[in-house]
């Protein structure tokens, strides 16, 4: 046992989890400078995802029918914002203000994703919720006769999934479950691709969040153990500020009569998603 204090060094170069939300979705640009701010009180767009086409019979000499269907409006999809905060308070005692600085980014930056897959899932913040609320439950269509009593397999989850999007959903899919899901899809042969971004064998993306494990169904209930729910949207897409150190002068952030360092960061979301979302609860026990 060495009788010596420990030697204080540098943490070790880390990476942020693979395969999550992060994964999956698209991080549109911000709109350009002129609309400025505006952005932060909220996004929307018209969705070019969730058409439903009609057709008719070719006869000859061509006829146009008279009763040719016209009846899409593009459905609008908004986004309300959040923000994601992180405060430390710590001794500057072996640091700069400047190191300090960059090890609050890193610490920020490598467990912001977990952060916002729980409060995109739950609506926390007052922004869409993708599962729902025991006082607001979720839209998302459930299929009938499926319940947490009643899972579906893995692959009977998917199989549900495919097949709804299929019929609702022009564009590329995502589904978001726990982490937990990850070992039984890649057992049911339902992962392709590297860790970074995989897919179902049909390429809709997953995103096994870390912020996903609070497991609520739609009626905002968590799921009993050895149960996971998996939603499906259209496609997610993440807006998101620069990220803000605050004091942004580093000198107004150390305390000279305690010489400890108090500095947040924060960072402003908006996130999305298009059209059509499925709810699935599936089995994740080892007996399965």
């Amino acid at each position: 046992m060495a009788t010596c204090p420990p030697l204080l060094v540098a943490a070790p170069p880390t990476e942020a989890f693979a395969g999550g939300l992060f994964a999956a979705a698209r991080f549109p640009d911000l709109p350009p400078d002129g609309n400025g701010n505006r952005w932060e009180c909220g996004i929307e767009y018209e969705a070019e995802t969730c058409a439903q086409l009609s057709g008719w019979s070719e006869v000859c000499p061509p006829e146009v029918p008279e009763d040719k269907p016209a009846n899409l409006q593009f459905p609008l999809v908004e986004g309300g914002p959040f923000t994601a905060v992180l405060g430390v308070q710590c001794p500057l005692v072996g640091y700069t203000l400047e190191e300090f600085e960059r090890r609050v980014r890193n610490a920020f930056q490598l467990c912001e994703q977990r952060t916002v897959e729980e409060i995109f899932w739950t609506g926390s913040e007052g922004n869409n919720s993708l599962a729902g609320t025991v006082g607001v439950p979720s839209t998302c269509f459930v299929p009938d006769g499926i319940t947490t009593a009643n899972p579906l397999s893995i692959t009977g989850g998917v199989s549900a999934i495919e097949d709804y999007m299929g019929s609702n959903y022009c564009g590329t899919p995502v589904i978001h479950s726990p982490r937990a899901v990850a070992a039984f899809a890649a057992r049911s042969n339902l992962l392709v691709g590297n860790v970074g971004r995989q897919t179902t064998p049909l390429g809709t993306r997953w995103a096994f969040g870390g912020g996903y494990a609070v497991n609520t169904g739609p009626d905002g209930v968590a799921a009993p153990d050895g149960v996971a729910w998996m939603y499906a949207t259209g496609q997610v897409n993440i807006w998101r500020s620069e990220l803000w150190i605050n004091p942004d002068d580093l000198r107004y952030a150390f305390n000279t009569r305690t010489n400890d360092v108090l500095m947040y960061a924060e960072r402003k979301y908006i996130v999305t998603t298009e059209c059509a979302c499925i709810a699935v609860p599936v089995s994740v026990s080892c007996d399965c």
